[in-house]
């Protein structure tokens, strides 16, 4: 069990699981938060936080995990 926040490819692997068809260009921060407060592992946690390059590194994350780019490759201009 993830003990905060702080693994964002941990929250990002959960999120892509749980909802591979997310439009994340549209996804706005308020709905990212809710999306991961009701994860099964956010159950014993505070909420999420409520900044701005967090969420956006959280999506930047889950684009890479769920189009399947290298840990350390990065996204590519196209993908982001």
């Amino acid at each position: 069990m993830n003990a905060d926040w702080k693994n964002v490819r941990f929250w990002a692997a959960a999120l892509a699981e749980r909802h591979p068809r997310a439009d994340l260009l549209s996804l706005s921060d308020g709905e990212l938060r809710r999306m991961m407060s009701a994860l099964d592992q956010a159950k014993d946690l505070p909420a999420p936080p409520d900044d701005g390059v967090y969420l956006w590194a959280v999506k930047s994350a889950w684009a890479e995990i769920r189009d399947g780019s290298s840990a350390g490759g990065g996204v590519s201009d196209a993908n982001i």
